[in-house]
């Protein structure tokens, strides 16, 4: 049975305080420093023992991925004097990924569901994140991006994530 998508929230405010973050980073606007800090986040959480297995592993990268590169294209729009910030917190048996961006912001609740307009391709990997993670919030006008995630840390899954995430990308 699939679960019902993540509770979207759209708001102006700034971000929760979650303490201090097990990992944080200040990145450059380009795909390949993205892709670095997605591989770095998920030692973290690797290494803290967060995934059951290579499902809810494949999942966390998945929305890891797609937060990071949605800010860095379509928030910072790959311009070289914007920057990327990607924090990591661990709480309560639960783990929280934030994207914050320097672009103009977003209001994400007006991205057409891609189910309905297929070739046009706005909102696939937002509707992915929201498919898969507990939470996704937006702050600062969209300028800032939040999932929450639990730590699962028992039983057994068959899928594998993918060992290089561009290594079949042509973009």
């Amino acid at each position: 049975m699939q679960q019902p998508p993540a509770p979207l929230e759209v708001l102006s405010i700034d971000p929760p305080d979650h303490g201090a973050p097990i990992f944080k980073v200040d990145i450059e606007s380009r795909l390949e420093a993205g892709d670095a800090t997605v591989g770095e986040a998920m030692d973290v959480l690797r290494s803290r023992h967060c995934f059951a297995g290579p499902t809810s592993d494949f999942r966390a990268w998945l929305c890891l991925e797609e937060l990071v590169t949605n800010a860095l294209r379509h928030g910072n729009r790959l311009d070289p004097a914007k920057r990327c910030t990607v924090s990591l917190f661990l709480d309560d048996g639960r783990w929280i990924f934030r994207v914050e961006d320097q672009g103009a912001g977003f209001d994400p609740a007006r991205l057409p569901d891609p189910r309905e307009q297929l070739n046009d391709g706005g909102g696939r990997g937002i509707f992915l994140v929201r498919s898969l993670a507990l939470k996704l919030a937006y702050y600062c006008g969209g300028r800032c991006a939040e999932i929450e995630m639990s730590v699962e840390r028992e039983g057994s899954e068959t899928v594998s994530a993918p060992a290089s995430p561009r290594a079949t990308d042509d973009n």
